[in-house]
Order: structure tokens, then sequence, then C-alpha cells
């Protein structure tokens, strides 16, 4: 879009919110400078006019001198504008939000409204500043009007919420919102925008530790995503990654001081969870490598104590991240020749810095200091007068750095930038896509800024206290919750760190101890009733059995007498059939020596012919065992007491079923 086309646009605006009265051309320019703070001279306002479609802006000559032409929208034009002004189309995003993240760490709509609109104005104002310092504007530019440059702990958390929410359509619109500062300070410099289309292109950034640590995830995922579509969009516009030697440094001595705090902090124990461990810390204090351990230990391959192990692992990860990155050595600035001003220079971060509540780390200073002295250097034989001809910047996000190496060189351009800016000015000028737009709306995130807070001394104590107990990692845990608990109620400054850790350790002790107890009389009611049903079951048993042994026994007996009963007429009946025997044989054997009787023609018979005696014997043996066989087949004087007593207990069965 041209600077005649943009100019138009507010000429038009002017026009629409005018509508029905007659502007001159020197009318038009004081309200486009009382609104925009923005001067323009006749002849653009004219030469923009005369660049209208035919019939959208009418023209009146009350005079033949042009100053007192005056100008006016069209009924067409205005229904036309009157579809396009956005109003307060932000509303319904907030609505829609807090319909669907309800919490009561959020602002109530009007409130949520109001901040937002704050944050743009400040986020619009801040760009403004840093964009034309960029483009080396020398002309007056308005100082805004900041009425309000801070925000609470909740405004941020809100705010931050609803950048990072989801939504397409309002990432696009606070884009649109934000990088409305592009086109003022395109409009201010009066360039347009083909100017702007090839300036990226062999620019080298160089990043930051903190950018690099954020692409690799160790400071939340959306940070690692909006730094991830930065970098690409940086090459797709053909600007080259750097990193130097001394950010490499401060990289490696960050991950090796966070390590040897995790080991200072729990030793060879296993780690408390990540919400554990915030209760006794900072708010503001940096536990992503804590979660980083956390998670490291879960996997199976790890050894929960192998801080090497663990150490070695985030430099493989900040490995990967790197590798398409360009690595730049320089020598180091902490030496002879120029140690006084790399010391000056030291001396005075740490100041600026603890001023703001902010990290004074040495080795983190040090390599501030190294990087800024680096940026001066490679610039320092040809310092462009503007951004389009500036080769090197340094990206990082620290504001507080940037806002001091600002500081030490006014008026000149921004080396030191936040990847915001130069991302907005890319999306601004390539394709954007939505993913675009919610990388651009992470980068908007704000920071709550950490004030002093007199209890977090003494949580630390209190966390060191609870790690160095020998207890499970669940004691402990419960313990930081209790200290944790009894603190959000509004508990003063503590006189004995060691004597409230205590308390809460012997509280939950006790706990654990009542609830052991508990257990333990759970148990015991649960054997009793048990033990009660065990014996009832037996007794139960016991009886049952004892009235079967008892009528086994009375069976049994009755079995006996039936027996002896049997055998003694088996006695009888063998004693009779032989008595019989005998006295047959007896008168056989008269008859056959006297030669009188009956039974002569049968013995005389039986002389002459010898197979009738062995008929006689086989029929006789042939009848004793068939009585036999059925005998035991109907139990008819049996002696087998077994089935005797089987018997019985059919007989008894059949009439107890009878009574049934």
């Amino acid at each position: 879009m041209t600077f005649k086309k943009n100019l138009l646009k507010l000429v038009n605006l002017v026009l629409f919110e005018n509508y029905g009265q007659d502007l001159t051309i020197s009318e038009i320019i004081k309200k486009i400078s009382e609104k925009y703070s923005l001067d323009f001279a006749d002849n653009e306002i004219k030469s923009a006019i005369s660049s209208a479609p035919s019939g959208s802006i009418v023209e009146a000559r009350p005079s033949t001198d042009p100053v007192y032409f005056t100008y006016s929208i069209s009924p067409n034009e205005y229904k036309k504008l009157q579809g396009k002004i956005i109003g307060d189309a932000l509303l319904p995003f907030i609505e829609q939000f807090l319909n669907e993240n309800q919490s009561e760490e959020f602002l109530a709509c009007a409130e949520l409204e109001d901040v937002v609109c704050r944050f743009l104005y400040q986020q619009f104002n801040s760009d403004i500043q840093t964009v034309l310092a960029l483009m080396n504007y020398s002309g007056e530019s308005n100082q805004w009007n900041l009425e309000v440059t801070g925000f609470s702990d909740k405004e941020i958390i809100s705010l931050n919420a609803f950048l990072n929410w989801e939504n397409a359509s309002k990432n696009e619109l606070i884009f649109k919102y934000v990088s409305f500062c592009y086109e003022y300070c395109v409009m201010t410099v009066k360039k347009d925008k083909t100017v702007f289309a090839s300036i990226f292109k062999g620019k080298e950034f160089y990043l930051d530790a903190n950018i690099i640590f954020r692409l690799a995830g160790f400071n939340k995922t959306e940070r690692k995503d909006a730094v991830t579509a930065f970098l690409s969009k940086c090459r797709e516009c053909g600007v080259k990654i750097n990193y130097s030697n001394f950010t490499s440094v401060e990289i490696d001595t960050t991950l090796k001081h966070h390590t040897d705090r995790i080991k200072y902090l729990l030793g060879g124990s296993a780690p408390i969870s990540v919400d554990a461990m915030q209760r006794l810390s900072s708010k503001y204090a940096n536990l992503d490598f804590y979660a980083q351990y956390v998670e490291w230990t879960k996997q199976p391959r790890n050894k929960i104590g192998d801080y090497a192990g663990f150490l070695s692992d985030l430099k493989r990860q900040i490995s990967k991240c790197t590798a398409g990155m360009k690595f730049q050595a320089f020598e180091t600035f902490d030496q002879l020749k120029t140690k006084e001003i790399f010391d000056e220079y030291s001396q005075d971060l740490t100041a600026f810095k603890a001023k703001r509540n902010k990290g004074t780390y040495e080795g983190s200073i040090k390599v501030d200091v190294e990087n800024y002295l680096l940026m001066h250097k490679l610039t320092e034989n040809s310092r462009s007068t503007n951004f389009f001809d500036e080769k090197y910047f340094f990206i990082t996000a620290d504001h507080a750095y940037i806002d001091w190496a600002c500081e030490k060189m006014p008026g000149s351009i921004p080396l030191f930038v936040l990847p915001s800016v130069w991302y907005s000015i890319m999306l601004k000028y390539y394709g954007r896509t939505d993913n675009d737009y919610a990388s651009f709306c992470q980068f908007l995130n704000q920071r709550i800024s950490e004030p002093y807070d007199e209890l977090q001394t003494q949580k630390t104590k209190m966390l060191a206290c609870v790690l160095e107990m020998d207890e499970s990692t669940e004691i402990k845990e419960e313990i930081i919750f209790d200290i944790g608990q009894r603190l959000s109620n509004g508990t003063a400054i503590i006189d004995d760190v060691e004597v409230f850790v205590e308390e809460s350790h012997s509280r939950i002790t006790e706990k654990k101890v009542a609830q052991a107890v508990q257990e333990v009389e759970k148990n015991h009611q649960k054997d009793i009733r048990e033990a009660n049903r065990n014996a009832t079951i037996k007794h139960e048993e016991g009886f049952n059995k004892g009235i079967a042994q008892g009528r086994n026994d009375i069976l049994y007996s009755q079995a006996e007498q039936i027996v002896h009963r049997n055998k003694i007429i088996h006695i009888f009946l063998i004693g009779l059939a032989i008595l019989s025997v005998l006295v047959v044989a007896s008168a056989l054997i008269a008859q056959a020596h006297t030669g009188v009787g009956v039974a002569v023609p049968v013995l005389t018979a039986i002389g002459e012919k010898p197979i009738i005696p062995s008929i006689i014997s086989a029929a006789f043996i042939l009848l004793s065992a068939l009585f036999s066989k059925l005998g035991k087949y109907i139990s008819f004087f049996s002696t087998d007491i077994e089935n005797v007593k089987e018997k019985l207990e059919k007989k008894v069965d059949r009439h107890q079923a009878k009574k049934k």
C-alpha cells in the first residue's frame, strides 16, 4: 500500500467523522494533526484527494481561491465506510473468551475490555517509538500521554490468558490493532511499502540465550511455538540467524547452574511434583528446568540423581535447536585493552537491573556486556542512519537489557530489539497465516514484575528444611502443601522457620499416624468379622457333621443288629438243612440195608446207573449257588453290614421324603 493511499485513508476517515460538513484543506490538515499527531503539507493532501475514485469525494468551489475549496464524502461513500468501521469489535471476543474460560482469576468483562484497550494503546505507543527509532526519524512526533503504565497481577493474568486464547479471528484483530502503528510510522517517515519489501534480505540477527531456551521448550510450549514461528519467518525473509560464543557460554553456564541447583535441593531423593515445589517457591521463580528434570526422571532409561546425564540431555536438546544457526566466535572484551570499559558497563548494567528487581547474576551480566560490545564492534565501521541499511541486530526477550542498551546510546538506531518488533514488521509486509497471528499474540504476553517478598527468603529456607527430611516424597509434598495452606491464610513473618516447618511436619505425621491407627482398627474389625464368620461356618459344619455322624452311628448300630440276627438265621437254616440231609440219608441207608421201603427202587436204579448221582450232585450245587446270588441281590438275610446300612439309609430317606 503506497503512502498516497494511506494518506487518502486518513482523509476519508476525517471526512467520515465530519459527515455533513464541508472541510477545507487546512481544516483537514488540522483535524488529522489533532487526532493522529501527523502533519502534512497542502500539496500532499491535494494529491491524495485527487487519487480518490471518481465520485467518492465531492469538491465544492465557493470561491476562485483554492484555499477556500471544500471537500466532503458522497452519501454512497459514507455508507460504504460505515460498513467498514470496526467499532467495538473486541467486546464480542472478550465475552466469548470469558464464557469459554470461566475462572475466578479473570477480570469481569468490562474490566478486561478496559485492560486490553489500555494494553493495546501502550503497545501501539511503544512500537511507534521503537520503529521510528529504527527508521531514524529525526522529525518531531507526539509523545503519547500514558496515564497508566502498569498492570496488576490479576490484570496481567487475564490479559495473557486472552492473548493466548486460541481464536484465529481474535488473533487477526489484535494484530490489526497493533500493526496500525506501522502504518502510522510509514506515514510519519512518508515512505511507501515498496521501500520495506526488501529491507530484510542480508540482515543478520544474533540471538540471546533466552530466545534459544524458549526455542528448546524450556520456557513454556507457547513461547517455543512463538519463537519457532518467528525464526521461520526470519529465514523466509532472508535473515541469517547467528549466535555468539558468549551466548554459547551463557547457555552452558545457565544449564549447569540450574542442574546444580536441583542437585542441591534434592540430592539423591526423588523429585517432588512441580505443583508442590511451586507452593514454597516465588511465583516468579523459574521452575522450567525443574519441570524438565521431573519429566526426565519418568523415562525408564534415566535414573534419579543422575545429574550428569540430565545435563547432557539438556545440552543435546540445545544442540538440536542451534543446528540451523551459525556459530560466530569472537575475542572476549574482558581483557586488558577493553577491561576498563567492560568493568564499567558490567557495574552499570548490574545497578540498572537491580533497580528493576531483575536478576543480577554476575555470569549473565558479563555475557550481556560481551554481546553489547560485540554489536558495537560489528557496526562501528558501518553505522547506518536508518534500519533499512543496518545489517546487525541483537534479538532478546530481556526488556531491561534493551532499555539499558537504549540508554547507553540515546538517539541512535536500536540494535537490541524484542522479537515482537521485527516479527510484526515481517508479518506486515509478508504473507500471514492464522499461526503467524497466534505467534504474534504470544509475543505480546506481559511478564508480572517481581515485587519484594519478605516471606520468600523464609519460604526458601522452609523448602530446604522439608527436602532434607528423611521422609518419602509423598510425605514431603503433603508437608509443603500444609505449609502453603497455612501461609495462604495470611500468616505474618515467621519468627522461627524450623519450628514452623516442624509444626507442619507434626501435623502431617499425626495425620498419618491417625490414618494408620484407623487403618489398623479397620483391619482389626475386618479380621474379627472374618473370624466370626468362619466360626459360624465351622459351627454349622460341625453341627451338620455331628448330625450326620449321629445318624450314621444309629444306622450302623441298627445294621449290626440286623446282621447279627441274619447270621443266627443263617446258622439255623444251615443246621436245619444239615439235619434234614442226615435224616434223609439215614432213612435211605436203613431202607437200603433192609431192602424194604419206597426208596429201594430209586437206590437200585442209582446203583445200576452211576450218572444219576452226578446229576443230583450238580443240581444241588446249582441251586445252592442260585440261592446265594439271589440272597445277595435282594439283601435277604444279608450279613454284609455296609449293604444293610445302605438299605436302612434309603428307607429312612424315603420316610423323611414322605413327611415333607
